[in-house]
């Protein structure tokens, strides 16, 4: 594998990072019957909804200093990013 692809692969992470992402678990639990034979005795699948990472966003894109934001700032600017995030996606489609 090429140093290039393994480079857009990690962006490609970070992006997803950046922007959210749903997260999907599948947990099994097997048993050993009388007979020696794995059953699966128990099944749970898990959906988890990531938010966005700014520190992601922040790798990718450049800092800006958030710190002497207030939270309605600190919320304005999420919702921009958020924003900006989802018309890139829809550019790269």
């Amino acid at each position: 594998m090429s140093s290039k692809n393994n480079l857009d692969k990690v962006q490609n992470a970070v992006y997803e990072l950046a922007k959210g992402f749903k997260s999907i678990e599948l947990t099994e639990e097997f048993i050993v019957d009388e007979e020696g034979v794995l059953k699966l005795q128990k099944k749970r699948i898990v959906t988890k909804n990531l938010p966005p990472d700014l520190e992601a966003y922040k790798l990718l894109y450049g800092d800006t200093i958030y710190d002497e934001y207030t939270d309605e700032q600190l919320e304005k600017e999420k919702e921009r990013l958020l924003k900006q995030l989802i018309n890139l996606e829809k550019k790269e489609k």
